[in-house]
Formats: C-alpha cells, structure tokens, sequence
C-alpha cells in the first residue's frame, strides 16, 4: 500500500488523477499485469482523499475499485477481491443513501459484483444476502423504470438463484432458487423478440442455469425440458458461442444418461462429439466419447441408428470398445 498521508490534497488530486489515466491507458491497451500496481496506487491515492473529504470523493475512489478489482479478476487472483468490493459496497451504500436512481444502480450493480465473486471462491453461504439485496434493488428500479432496468434485474436473478442453488446442501435454499431462476427465464424470453441477437445468449445461460437449478430441486422433468431448450438455443446462436453450445449438449446428454433416458442421450452427445471436434475442444471430445460409450452399452442399436441418421455413416470401432480409445 502506497502511503500518501504527508501529501498536501492539491498534490495528492493531481497525483490521484495522474495515476487514474494511467491505469486506464494500461488497462485499455491489455497490460493487466503493467496496470495491477497502477490501480493498486490510484485506489490508495483516492482512498486517502476520501479519508480527507468523504462526500467529494467517493465516486472517485469507488470508481478505483472497481478497476482495481476487474484487474485482479482478469489476472485470477480471486481471493484477494473480496475485501475491496466489500469496501466498494460500502461507499457505494453512503451514495445510494439519497435514493438518486443512478446511484443505487451502482449499489445494486456493486453488490451483484459481490455474490458473484463470492460465487468465484466457492463461499455459497455468504453470497446469498448480497445477490438477495441486489435483486430487490433491481426490482424497485424495474418498477419504476422497466425499460431501463430489466435487463439488470434479469442478471441480478441469475446470480441469485446461482448462490441459493448451491448454499444449502441440505436442500432448502435449493428450492428456493427456482423462483428467481423461473422469473429471469420469463424476462428474457419477454426481451428475446426485441433485440434476438443481444438476448438469446442471455436466454440460453438461463435456461441452461434453470435447468440444474430444476435438476438439484429434484425436479426432473422440467430440469430435462429447460436443458433441451438451452442446448437448442446455444446451437442457434454464432460460432464464437460454439464451445459453450458443445458443453451444454454434452451436459444434457450426461444428465440424461444419469437419469435412466439412455433412449434420448445419445443424439445430443453425437451433436456434441461433433462440435467439440469443430473447435478443437480435446478433453470435451473425451468425455463425450466415453458418454456415448456410456450409451451404446445401455442400448447399442439406438445408438448405432441415431449415428447412422446424424453422421449419414457407420458407427465407429472405437465405440464399441469397452476401454477408452478415442483422438
């Protein structure tokens, strides 16, 4: 930590500024690792300002941290983010205390950042309460502005219903994460018409998300139904979605296979085969291959008749082989 306690304000703003352009600059042109001890300065630079003059400088060192920690993130040192989005909820909590609709947008903005870092270090338990108060300040700027904030509100359900879904082991949190799940599922299909291109990958990350929330509520049906909807729409959508679309059929495909439908794994595992090989995705290939193994020893003749009609070829040796032999 940089100490600039000595430093008269005139000197320490123009300091704090000069460094400020700086990171940006850095950070702009992809230097993470040059920009890391630049963000690190400029938020203790404007944190000692604040200290000085809370009101008049609290955006400033908010803004600090939230470049700081997007480096950090982007560099994978996760676990040291924590403590300053911690601080960042707390300035941005003083802002938001006037109710000016911009600011508590920050809050909300700010306090999603949270859960999902805590998601990041796998601390379900504490990501809950802030991806709770997130929501219910999305949904306040929704209701008076839905055209401005569903969108927020759609991705605050999602981080959510991600750390309910995993908090409770015990399964009460579990359920509790369909709620939100189903109402961002419902807000994006609602936006998809508007705008297919921006929203569909959205759609398709809820679906997806829905379904394991469904799957680990013991909901079967319905998880399986929300899978089939996420693989479809993944597959829809550009090629730079290809490796996420092949992980979700493979994920499908597994869960079907886990839940005794050995009947319908095999077409999406064949689709997945076929788009992990597309983009090089080696260990992805593997997994699928041994899935459908999986498949071909539970009910060799549909697999053998779901390759022949998607790969218009025979099956393959190595399919039928017990031990794994697949490039």
């Amino acid at each position: 930590m940089t100490s600039f306690r000595d430093t008269s304000e005139d000197e320490l703003r123009a300091r704090a500024q000069e460094l400020s352009t700086q990171a940006a600059t850095l950070l702009l042109s992809g230097r993470l690792a040059q920009a890391m001890p630049v963000c690190v300065a400029t938020a203790d630079a404007f944190r000692e300002l604040h200290k000085r003059r809370p009101q008049m400088y609290a955006l400033d060192l908010a803004m600090a941290l939230n470049n700081l920690v997007a480096t950090l993130q982007a560099l994978g040192r996760h676990g040291e983010t924590i403590a300053l989005q911690r601080e960042n909820v707390v300035i941005r909590r003083a802002l938001a205390a006037g109710g000016h609709p911009e600011h508590v947008h920050q809050l909300a903005h700010a306090l999603e950042g949270l859960s999902g870092l805590l998601l990041d270090v796998e601390d379900y338990q504490d990501a809950v309460a802030p991806g709770a108060e997130s929501v219910r300040l999305r949904r306040e700027l929704a209701a008076a502005d839905p055209g401005a904030h569903q969108v927020e509100l759609a991705k605050a359900l999602d981080t959510y219903a991600l750390a309910l879904s995993h908090a409770d082991q015990a399964g009460i949190a579990r359920r509790g994460a369909i709620a939100p799940v189903r109402e961002s599922v419902a807000i994006w299909r609602e936006l998809t018409p508007g705008d297919p291109a921006s929203v569909l990958p959205y759609l398709a990350k809820a679906l997806h998300q829905a379904a394991i929330v469904h799957l680990r509520a013991s909901e079967e049906d319905t998880g399986l139904a929300l899978f089939a909807e996420a693989a479809a729409a993944y597959v829809e959508l550009p090629e730079e979605y290809g490796p996420r679309a092949a992980s979700c059929l493979c994920g499908y495909g597994n869960i079907l296979l886990m839940c005794e439908r050995p009947a319908e794994a095999p077409a999406p595992l064949i689709a997945a085969l076929a788009m992990s090989q597309r983009y090089g995705l080696a260990e992805l290939a593997r997994t699928v291959a041994d899935l459908l193994r999986q498949a071909h020893r539970a009910d060799p003749g549909h697999v053998e008749r779901e390759w022949a009609r998607m790969t218009d070829s025979p099956l393959p040796d190595w399919l039928r082989r017990k031990r794994r032999w697949f490039h």
